[in-house]
């Protein structure tokens, strides 16, 4: 077995070993060894990457390695070469058959895709440390480093930590690594089998880049965390299909939060989500099942949070801390959760649409709104449980307008007025409208031809014929569009990407007969914008994409037009 304590004597017991194997007593350059060792029928794994240029690793050469197949083990002989490298870059990148690296990395600032696609890499053993290094972008990205290796290390000056631990590592645990000096965490451990975060507060204060950080990882809890000057958090914890609770998770300066939580079917609680500056939620938190709770959540730059929870519908409980002055579009917020009890802190100041947006929340106790926020017709008429305190809010909310407006409220709600209460209402110039069985739900109809109807994953919908229609967003099997529903034929043909879709059949509803729209050009539904709620978030169902399909979405549908 050749010696490995130092090169001298490694390289000449492998002179020796290739003598013996080919028979020969002449005298071997260095510079020959590659090529007579693959002369060597058989020889031995130990010898099947290239020592011709060994002596050559190091700084003037240090991505010799590049790319070898051949390396599975770095002896630790080349120390002496480890110690003049300062730039580690793409050292040992694609090296697809390396399962442990001896090295001394003590002088290196640059670590960026040192084991980058090292797909069998298990042990790093460091003489030296990480602690100088700077960039360590995919560093360890498609490697099976685990716990044991990494947990050694204390990466102390790190700034770039993109996909550092991304894409397979086996890590579990948070490394220990500069909370304050590192600026870039984009992927940084995304899809890899992280699962512990801690329990102390974690702040990363300059981190810029936050996408997809704990993507696709094993992580249950999130503790307190902040990202104070991140701009983006895009997918940060996308796809965590374990994560059941998130503390306080602050990102003042976000602008860019779309499907932060996408994925996220087992969260339930979010504690403070402090997101001031982020204007559109698209897919926040889409397919998050579970999610009953937010403590707290600040919009205060949001413009749009149409159907934001169009997936939640066992959403209990959420305060919006009167941060929703710029909303002008509420339609769908709540609909159809039937198991929300509060809903706090609405500023419906700017608002210009209000379409359903707590339709069928029969179980609705607790809410209140910023004085005099309320200046169009506003719907309450699903919610018979209301409190005395969310009534007297309810009131102290309507603004005094020119234009009568219409407040609907329950039954049971109207039941509880006072004169006083009463008075004040009529004061301000709304009526009071108790909905009875069969009312129309005017807010879904349609009637002028060229009317935008959605405008889903960018493809717009447009009702294109004068005629009253009923309209919706729908997804039939893993296709979304919209469905139009009229007796009159003509008012369900729409146009899409400058085609016209006329009606795909039709159906006896109470003895009429009524027609649906076809379900052509469907897209994908990630994005969805539409002044008309969905359905399948209303009735809580699925539909098949077929004319059966169809037609009982267009039942439901009429159903809840009717209030049935």
């Amino acid at each position: 077995m050749a010696r490995t304590d130092n090169l001298k004597n490694y390289l000449t017991d492998v002179a020796e070993a290739i003598r013996e194997k080919t028979n020969t007593t002449d005298k071997i350059k260095a510079s020959e060894f590659d090529n007579k060792i693959r002369e060597i029928s058989g020889a031995s794994e130990q010898w099947e990457w290239a020592l011709d240029n060994v002596i050559n690793f190091g700084s003037a050469n240090p991505t010799y390695f590049r790319g070898w197949t051949y390396l599975k083990v770095l002896p630790n002989y080349l120390e002496d070469k480890c110690l003049e490298i300062t730039n580690w870059g793409n050292a040992f990148n694609s090296c697809t058959n390396l399962i442990e690296a001896n090295i001394n990395t003590i002088n290196g600032t640059n670590f960026s895709s040192i084991f980058y696609n090292c797909s069998k890499l298990i042990n790093v053993i460091n003489t030296g440390d990480f602690s100088k290094g700077l960039d360590f972008t995919n560093a360890f990205r498609n490697t099976r480093v685990t716990d044991d290796a990494v947990q050694k290390f204390s990466f102390d000056s790190i700034t770039n930590g993109s996909a550092m631990f991304g894409y397979g590592t086996k890590i579990t645990q948070l490394p220990k690594f500069n909370h304050e000096t590192i600026t870039n965490m984009g992927e940084m451990f995304w899809q890899c089998s992280l699962s512990d975060l801690g329990t102390e507060d974690l702040n990363f204060p300059n981190v810029t880049n936050a996408e997809r950080v704990f993507g696709e990882t094993q992580i249950i809890k999130v503790p307190n965390l902040s990202f104070q000057n991140t701009t983006s958090a895009k997918g940060i914890f996308r796809d965590c299909q374990k994560l059941t609770s998130v503390a306080n998770f602050n990102i003042p300066n976000a602008t860019n939060v779309a499907e932060a939580f996408k994925g996220c079917t087992n969260l339930t609680t979010i504690g403070v989500l402090s997101i001031p500056k982020v204007q559109t939620f698209n897919n926040l938190f889409y397919n998050c099942k579970a999610l009953e709770s937010i403590e707290q959540f600040n919009v205060s730059s949001a413009t749009n949070l149409a159907s934001l929870f169009a997936q939640s519908n066992n959403l209990k409980s959420v305060d919006f801390v009167n941060s929703t002055s710029k909303v002008t579009n509420f339609s769908g917020l709540f609909a159809g959760k039937t198991v929300l009890e509060t809903a706090k802190g609405l500023d419906l100041s700017s608002a210009t649409n209000l379409a359903s947006m707590f339709a069928s929340c029969s179980n609705l106790k607790n809410i209140t709104f910023v004085e005099n926020s309320i200046k169009i017709n506003f719907n309450l008429g699903s919610s018979s449980l209301l409190s005395n305190e969310s009534i007297q809010s309810l009131i102290n909310g309507l603004a005094t307008v020119e234009t009568t407006q219409n407040l609907t409220i329950h039954n049971d709600v109207a039941t509880k007025l006072t004169d006083e209460q009463k008075a004040t209402i009529s004061s301000k110039n709304w009526n009071i409208v108790i909905p009875q069985g069969g009312e129309v739900k005017t807010e879904l109809e349609v009637t002028d031809a060229n009317t935008l109807i959605a405008t889903i994953d960018g493809r717009q919908f447009t009702k294109i014929n004068d005629g009253l229609a009923i309209a919706c967003t729908v997804t039939f099997g893993s296709y979304t569009g919209i469905l139009l529903v009229s007796e009159v034929e003509e008012a369900v043909t729409y146009s899409a990407l400058g085609r016209n879709f006329t009606s795909a059949g039709s159906f006896t509803y109470d003895d009429k007969n009524y027609y649906y729209s076809s379900r052509e050009y469907f897209m994908g539904g990630h994005t969805i914008i539409s002044d008309y709620p969905k359905l399948n978030d209303i009735s809580g169902k699925t539909y098949t994409n077929d004319n059966n399909g169809s037609e009982k979405a267009s039942t439901d549908l009429l159903n809840y037009y009717f209030n049935k």
